[in-house]
């Protein structure tokens, strides 16, 4: 007989004996209208066995018509749940009548449990016929499919399964606990002890054993199913795993038919093709019956409570049966999930998030990413000993893996246990490797499961998200109702990701054939779960989001870290970068995302937690990294006000806890090492460990499976500020970049002038050079923290004179890495500032150019934007030239800056004339007050300077004498300034002019003629008002730099400034002001080149060349 004819003559045997076991399980039904006893229950669940033995022998494939219309025919979906529903309440019935409820035998109950089996494989069976392309199938079979759905999303069949997973939690696994041998039955998934019955075929009964496949969900390796004993523990596993199989088979059907006619071509008029009213039609009565049976809830509470489960020892080929079913079915769980998410627009979003807000639902979402929190990458610790099983979890100690895997395989890394609220949280098989492998072989790695665990718990809100703000922050706050667990579970799961990512190194970056979900598929679910917080965050109380700062900060540099991963660059898009870095702004300086200055509200303490948690994510490195790869991408302007935000807060205090932790870590190996009187440094002790996570820089670390990352154990590797703040480096080169641009008159020709605008790129970078490098809380602050090496040496000395003398030197060489940083910082502010003011000038002297804009509001506190950004960048200028070594000032041309800056000024003052003057603009009048002082400030601290005062602002400053005892006043003639011409700038009548008692000795002196003999006196003057102003530290006569580099030691020997010279030598980057290359990781990592002279490096010969006729042929000895 052909195959065909031996094919059509099975469905016919098939459809017959259904049609006889349905009569038998009708009579059966009729025969027991309303008896509850053991003689019903008997009964029951013998027709039940029959019944189900039909579907043993199911012509392959199943998803065709006449199998589709046989089923329908005999009502098996409404029949077997009636069936199902009246086993239990026979089984409660028979039960409760014996004399004594403890007598009842366990057997039975086992026997139920089976029975019910029975009966919902019927029902998933039925399921399992549904074609999972309906939506474009053929006629008739695309009809009958719509008629099983509708009979499979029954409110009567959605309650008697229900109805099971309920027994299984309340009957099944309390006796799990009560049942101490297991009772024997048949082996195999799916094979069931059946009854004979007259009238149907011996073959069919028999067939009952065979196991059927598993369509729509994800299947068991063949070869991990092992012979089993039965129990009420198995029992229960496989009437949950039967379970979850019909529910995803009606969700596929769903989800796959809605794909397709979201799809481009699934609007066409095709006849053969569902209809979106028949969908939504089907969605909207399987989501009623969801909510009206409670089966989602059920199922969820079933798989939570479950017992623990035996985890595979190491040289085992196989596992407990029970083990196999729940790792199977906390998986399908993460694609019932899914899929029930992707029916969104079918049954619309707030019947979707309704069923997912269930209190039951919300429990295993959470166990699910607490889960994932537990995982780490690579690490030995062992599984936490008497756990809770919630979910299957394990509650004895576990075996360490081994490193290897299969073919293909990436599924190393374990769990850790963590303690709670209720204690010792017990970990899910699914995410145990062994029994990972053993359950589903190669086709299912650890990555797959990380990601569809994160992405099935919050699809819903990052889908409403960008649509409808409300409604993600309204499903977020149902998953997470106290928002520092999310902070919490945020952060850990972020963590988590990325320890995976890092495991894998470059293999993360490869694709893996066939594969659903790859390494770098994890970066969009940690942005995903990004979103989450940041919509959870949204609308709450600013004393409850300041609270829970510490790990939101935590978690948004794990994730920044994550996209520095192989995997992550893989998986990044620059709106991942940005949207990422605007949330770390948002959070400490407060925006739509967040309530305003966050950082601000948190105590001295707490913000000292903050920076101690956030070490061990290395947020500059990974900021220095992201900043870096979007210049690549042609996209770093777009983030330079959030990095304004973030960095100008987080970045000194970051470097201040890692200067700090590599100081005592250094010390204290200078102390084992007088202690173990000349013997070789040793480690540093075990509790040094934490410390050790804020040391050296994240490019030389590596991973310790504990989600942070350690020093490479170096015992003289010297912190260097490079390798920590490299970032500023990178927004230096930038600068330099944009400049050359805008002096070429390259970039925005003819657009609004970025003084205009409120988050300029080049001003807001510019405003953080200046900020981080030369405030005197940026990275001056540092100083005081590292000795002067002279007494650095002589604080050494009780350790050995060796020691001291290495000391020393390690000491110097940071230093000179922070002041060669700052002048890095503040020489590119400088000629940044210069740019932008020269273009805001040229601007507004051009006919036609709008005098309203100087209106224009959107600065700080309501300022008008163009006044209150020369405010920021006079103050910036002030700083520099207080904080700046004398060879990087003269290099960077102060007084170019303040010439245009006053021709910018002035220019503002025309136009403030034609607009009232004064009384009708008085914030832009305040501005430009503020901005003429300390202009004048600024020409008053390079006139401190010896060595300043006559390269920078020769014969600026003069002193006018007033009674003792008078208030100085301080005169800038802003006419004046912006009036010189370079390339001397000298002037021709003082530009700032000190009325002050401290000028008596100039009385009687004229500037013209006496201006170069009395420098010594005008040089006091600026002193003097530098101090009474505050611009100097108390007590100090000279500016910063001044005052930390240029001491001299006691015995008459040299001083730092000796040695200091411009450009800086020990920071690398490429010297070409044009140079546009951002492709390693940090600009230190560059294949740098010296030039001959020794004095610049060069990335390459193009930048060489381009340096060489820009001006550096001049220079070069």
């Amino acid at each position: 007989m052909s195959s065909a004819g031996s094919r059509s003559q099975r469905r016919a045997e098939f459809r017959g004996s259904l049609h006889r076991c349905a009569s038998f399980v009708r009579g059966t039904l009729a025969g027991h209208p309303g008896t509850l006893n053991l003689p019903c229950f008997n009964d029951l669940t013998s027709a039940t066995l029959v019944h189900q033995s039909c579907f043993s022998d199911v012509p392959d494939p199943a998803q065709d018509p006449e199998t589709i219309q046989a089923i329908l025919d005999a009502g098996t979906a409404p029949l077997s749940s009636e069936l199902l529903s009246r086993l239990i309440l026979a089984h409660n019935g028979a039960k409760g009548s014996l004399p004594d409820e403890a007598a009842w035998p366990t057997r039975l109950t086992l026997d139920a449990a089976t029975a019910m089996r029975a009966a919902a494989l019927s029902v998933r069976t039925a399921a399992l016929a549904l074609p999972a392309d309906a939506a474009v199938s053929a006629e008739p079979l695309r009809s009958l499919a719509v008629r099983l759905l509708g009979d499979l999303c029954l409110d009567t069949t959605l309650s008697a399964l229900a109805e099971a997973a309920r027994f299984v939690r309340e009957q099944l696994w309390p006796a799990v606990q009560s049942a101490p041998a297991e009772v024997a039955a048949t082996a195999g998934s799916d094979s069931l002890p059946v009854a004979e019955v007259e009238g149907v075929s011996p073959a069919v009964v028999a067939a009952a054993a065979k196991p059927r496949k598993r369509v729509g969900m994800i299947n068991p390796s063949s070869a991990a199913t092992p012979p089993a004993r039965t129990s009420c523990q198995t029992e229960g596993g496989l009437l949950l795993s039967t379970i979850c199989l019909h529910l995803g088979a009606v969700l596929q059907m769903l989800a796959g038919a809605e794909m397709e006619q979201a799809a481009p071509h699934g609007g066409s008029s095709d006849s053969s093709a569902i209809g979106r009213t028949d969908l939504a039609a089907a969605a909207t009565r399987l989501a009623a019956g969801l909510k009206h049976s409670g089966l989602l809830s059920e199922l969820c509470a079933a798989v939570t409570a479950a017992p623990c489960c035996e985890l595979p020892a190491p040289d085992a080929t196989s596992l407990a049966h029970f083990t196999l079913e729940m790792t199977t079915i906390q998986y399908n769980m993460t694609t019932i999930f899914s899929k029930l998410t992707r029916t969104h627009s079918l049954c619309g979003s707030p019947v979707v998030a309704e069923l997912l807000a269930a209190p039951a639902v919300v429990r295993l979402h959470v166990a699910m990413l607490e889960q994932v929190t537990l995982y780490r990458a690579g690490s030995r610790s062992s599984w936490v000993e008497g756990g809770s099983g919630g979910a299957g979890g394990t509650g004895g100690e576990g075996e360490e893996e081994d490193d290897e895997g299969g073919p293909g395989s990436d599924d190393e890394g374990e769990l850790e246990g963590s303690g709670g609220a209720g204690g010792a949280v017990a970990c899910w098989p699914l995410l145990h490797p062994k029994t990972l492998r053993l359950s589903f072989g190669p086709k299912l790695q650890i990555t797959e499961v990380l990601h569809s665990l994160v992405t099935s718990v919050i699809s819903l809100v990052t889908v409403e998200a960008p649509v409808n703000k409300e409604a993600a922050a309204a499903a977020s706050k149902a998953l997470f109702p106290s928002l520092a667990s999310c902070a919490v579970t945020s952060a850990g799961v972020a963590r988590a990701l990325c320890g995976r990512a890092e495991q894998l190194g470059r293999l993360g970056a490869r694709e893996r054939a066939g594969a659903n979900v790859t390494p770098k598929d994890l970066v969009g679910a940690v942005m995903c779960m990004m979103v989450m917080m940041a919509s959870r965050v949204g609308g709450a109380p600013p004393k409850e989001v300041a609270g829970c700062l510490p790990d939101l900060l935590v978690a948004e540099g794990w994730s920044l870290r994550m996209l520095t991963t192989p995997a992550g660059l893989v998986g990044a898009k620059p709106e991942y970068v940005a949207s990422a870095v605007y949330r770390l702004g948002a959070l400490v300086r407060g925006s739509s995302l967040a309530p305003p200055r966050l950082w601000d509200m948190l105590s001295p303490a707490a913000q000292g937690t903050c920076v101690e948690r956030l070490l061990p994510t290395h947020l500059l490195c990974s900021m220095d990294r992201m900043l870096r790869y979007l210049a690549v991408n042609d996209a770093a302007r777009g983030v330079a006000m959030s990095y304004y935000e973030a960095m100008g807060v987080l970045l000194t205090p970051l470097l201040r806890a890692s200067l700090q932790r590599w100081q005592q870590r250094h010390l204290r190996r200078q102390q084992q090492q007088q202690q173990c009187a000349g013997a070789p440094a040793t480690a540093v002790a075990a509790d040094e460990g934490a410390a050790g996570t804020g040391g050296g820089s994240a490019r030389h670390a590596t991973h310790s499976g504990e989600g942070e990352v350690h020093g490479d154990g170096e015992a003289d590797e010297v912190w260097t500020v490079q390798a920590e703040a490299g970032v500023l480096v990178t927004l230096a080169k930038l600068a330099r970049q944009d400049v050359a641009h805008l002096s070429d008159g390259r970039s925005r020709n003819g657009s609004v002038p970025d003084l205009f605008k409120t988050n300029s790129p080049l001003t807001c970078t510019a405003l953080l050079l200046a900020s981080a490098g030369c405030y005197k809380n940026g990275l001056p602050s540092l100083l005081p923290l590292v000795t002067d090496p002279t007494a650095a040496a002589a604080q050494q000395g009780g350790y050995g004179g060796v020691g001291g003398v290495e000391w020393a030197r390690t000491v110097a060489t940071v230093r000179r890495g922070l002041g060669e940083m700052t002048d890095l910082c503040g020489s590119e502010a400088l000629r940044a500032i210069a740019a932008l003011s020269e273009e805001m000038a040229a601007f507004m002297k051009r006919p036609g150019s709008a005098s309203s804009m100087l209106k224009a509001v959107g600065g700080p506190n309501g300022q008008p934007i163009l006044s209150a950004n020369v405010k920021l960048l006079a103050r910036s200028v002030l700083w520099i030239t207080c904080s700046c070594s004398p060879a990087a000032l003269v290099a960077a041309v102060p007084q170019r800056t303040l010439v245009v800056m006053a021709q910018l000024a002035r220019e503002v003052e025309k136009r403030m004339r034609r607009l009232g003057g004064a009384a009708a603009n008085p914030a832009v009048a305040s501005d430009l007050q503020q901005s003429s002082g300390m202009l004048a400030l600024a020409v008053m601290v390079l006139t401190s300077d010896e060595a300043l005062r006559v390269a920078c602002v020769p014969g600026w400053l003069w002193g006018v004498p007033l009674p003792r005892g008078s208030v100085d006043q301080v005169e800038c003639g802003l006419e004046h300034l912006s009036q010189l011409t370079g390339p001397d700038y000298a002037a021709i009548c003082p530009i700032v002019r000190v009325h002050s008692a401290a000028a008596a000795p100039l009385a009687g002196k004229i500037w013209r003629t006496d201006r170069e003999a009395s420098w010594p006196m005008v040089m006091a003057l600026a002193r003097k008002h530098l101090q009474t102003c505050g611009a100097f530290s108390v007590g100090s006569k000279v500016r910063w730099w001044s005052e930390s580099f240029a001491r001299r030691d006691g015995a008459g020997g040299g001083s730092e400034e000796a040695l200091w010279c411009w450009p800086p030598r020990s920071l690398r980057l490429c010297n070409n002001p044009g140079c546009g290359d951002f492709g390693a990781a940090s600009e230190g990592e560059l294949n740098l080149k010296k030039c001959w002279c020794r004095a610049v490096r060069y990335c390459g010969p193009a930048c060489q060349k381009e340096h060489w006729h820009a001006g550096h042929k001049v220079v070069c000895m």
